[in-house]
């Protein structure tokens, strides 16, 4: 379905000075002197563009990856023979460019260094030049606004999601549901070519837990109350009294977690109340953090792996039926009075009838699950997918005890227990997951151990706590290659940068 570059700017009020809108031309635009009525727009035209930005306009971390990639195998790569014998570079100015020291080389931290993102989200070097390094995070964002016009297929699309808005950040894309203030589902991109290019943050400067600008903007405009505030997670709002009889804590549990960033903006905006559900404090800081630093370490460990990360929140009775506000609905919509919704914050012991019922609260989910669908670029593809209890009584140690077998592990529990495959997630969900055409394997229906067909294609230079964050993906005691072997290699520091 064609779409012009000005639909697009009508619907998602782009701004001549985003990325959105200037790599859009770049990509689409024929002459400078189009209108943007004029300028036709499609995600293929997108992809041939950032494949090959002649302009050298946008560069995606996906190419610059790649390049220091070549400079590994050869350290440096002549630009052009001396000027003498008067032939000049067929090589990219992107990639000339990045020649700082001009000797007619480039090497790997050349490169590296002429495209990386300063601290606290300073532009890069070869801004100044016209290169904008663009993060492939960034691009899946704007490749999937552009789908939502064209029709065309790509991975972060959630499709059937009622009851749900669609909030799409610069990152990430929520289908949020506003009666009960929390993520249906959530949806976004991690590659390993972000993660190998990208400018550490210290999270310490980014974590603020901040309410939605445009949602709270909504909600003023409407005077609907969609929108969730940063103090309703204190625990002197929780419903939940713990075995000590006190107040058990809700995390602020993040879905798409503050180490999957892309730059700097992708790590300020993980902190958005949107990227938010309630999640038991074990939860969040034990077997959901592992599973969040297995799949980041997994992508990281595979030169050219593209994930797409699929989170989302249920809300189920005791017989897996849904929940509502005053009961929940059997297969055939009918109410069965019983088990209701549990609500935390400010409001949540508000009756019918009482000022500002419904407001000041959000929902707690029953369980949370989490799926990632990988792609290599020789075309593998597989999908992992576990589901998770939001409770209080997980195991809080990562691996058994070998002096208590009896204790649980996280290691045991998510594969007796949170294992799922996607057909499950989708049918939990209520949605479809729409996955590229061509690539929807039958291991991406049904696939149950996912990460086993990853395994020849890890690096070799894992660190030890890599290695054992991606051995959480595979059973207890499973026959592993010595890519995974914790002994093969020195124990090494925990990341500084968190999860």
């Amino acid at each position: 379905m064609p779409v012009t570059l000005a639909e697009l700017v009508a619907t998602y009020h782009w701004t001549p000075e985003s990325d959105a809108y200037r790599l859009i031309r770049a990509a689409c635009a024929r002459r400078r002197s189009d209108t943007d009525a004029r300028v036709i727009v499609s995600v293929a035209r997108i992809d041939r563009y950032l494949a090959n930005p002649r302009d050298g306009a946008f560069v995606s971390s996906e190419l610059i990856r790649a390049f220091e990639r070549e400079l590994e195998d050869a350290p440096v790569l002549e630009l052009a023979p001396p000027r003498s014998v008067g032939v000049s570079t067929r090589m990219p100015r992107w990639r000339r460019d990045a020649d700082t020291n001009a000797d007619r080389f480039v090497t790997v931290e050349e490169i590296a260094a002429y495209y990386a993102e300063g601290a606290s989200g300073a532009a890069s070097p070869s801004l100044a030049a016209g290169h904008c390094h663009i993060t492939d995070q960034a691009i899946a964002m704007i490749r999937h606004d552009v789908a939502e016009l064209t029709r065309e297929r790509e991975d972060l699309e959630v499709r059937s999601v009622e009851a749900a808005e669609e909030l799409d950040r610069d990152y990430f894309a929520s289908w949020w549901d506003g009666a009960l203030r929390q993520p249906h589902v959530l949806s976004y991109a991690l590659t390993e070519a972000d993660l190998a290019t990208r400018t550490p943050v210290d999270r310490k400067e980014v974590e603020r837990f901040h309410a939605d600008p445009e949602l709270i903007a909504c909600d003023r405009a409407t005077g609907e109350h969609d929108s969730v505030l940063p103090a309703w997670y204190a625990t002197r709002y929780s419903p939940i009294v713990g075995s000590n009889g006190k107040p058990a804590r809700c995390d602020q549990g993040h879905q798409m977690p503050f180490n999957d960033y892309a730059d700097y903006e992708a790590a300020r905006q993980s902190f958005n109340m949107i990227n938010m559900s309630g999640q038991s404090w074990v939860l969040n800081e034990q077997p959901w953090r592992l599973y969040e630093d297995a799949i980041h370490s997994l992508v990281e460990a595979i030169p050219g792996a593209e994930a797409t990360i699929y989170v989302g929140n249920l809300f189920l009775g005791p017989d897996g039926l849904p929940q509502t506000e005053d009961g929940r609905l059997d297969a055939a919509g009918v109410l069965i009075p019983g088990t209701r919704l549990t609500w935390y914050g400010p409001g949540r012991d508000r009756r019918p009838g009482d000022a500002g019922y419904g407001e000041d609260r959000f929902a707690i989910p029953t369980d949370c699950v989490r799926a990632a669908l990988i792609r290599l670029p020789d075309g593998t593809t597989t999908t992992i997918a576990l589901r998770m209890r939001n409770e209080w009584d997980l195991p809080t140690r990562a691996e058994p005890d070998p002096a208590n077998p009896a204790r649980a592990s996280i290691h045991a529990f998510f594969h007796t227990e949170c294992v799922t495959s996607i057909d499950e997630v989708e049918a939990l969900l209520g949605v479809d997951l729409a996955l590229r055409e061509g690539r929807r394997a039958r291991t991406i229906e049904a696939s149950e151990d996912g990460a086993s067909v990853l395994l020849p294609y890890l690096r070799d230079d894992l660190s030890r706590d890599d290695r054992a964050a991606i051995r959480l993906l595979f059973p207890v005691g499973a026959d592993l290659p010595g890519t995974l072997d914790l002994e093969r290699v020195p124990e090494s520091a925990t990341s500084a940068e968190g999860r």
